[in-house]
């Protein structure tokens, strides 16, 4: 019988507060991403320039995630509801992206 090693896998501290940090930007993106217009007048267009620099560093990237940025660059619409759209799993590509280069959001 042989054990899993994922199963049993111990994480580093490093390995921790990497795991962490993605965490804590994914949320940051999709709550940038969600901002409403009309609930959040005021904070919209601060939010949609900060989310649209950060994609924009991800997307110069040469990995996987510039087309995970482009695809969320091109839902991006300034006079939209929203600032863009999504997913949670886009926003944990371009998290691990951010942090495994040094981007900062």
């Amino acid at each position: 019988m042989q054990l899993n090693p994922l199963k049993n896998h111990i994480m580093t501290t490093t390995e921790l507060n990497n795991y962490r940090q993605k965490q804590a930007i994914a949320r940051k993106i999709e709550s940038f991403a969600n901002t409403d217009r009309w609930n959040n007048h005021s904070f919209f267009e601060t939010a949609f320039n900060q989310f649209g620099k950060f994609i924009n560093s991800i997307e110069k990237l040469d990995v996987f995630a510039a087309k995970v940025a482009e695809t969320v660059n091109k839902s991006m619409n300034p006079y939209g509801q929203r600032v863009a759209t999504v997913s949670n799993k886009q926003a944990w590509i371009l998290a691990c992206a951010a942090v495994e280069n040094g981007i900062e959001f």
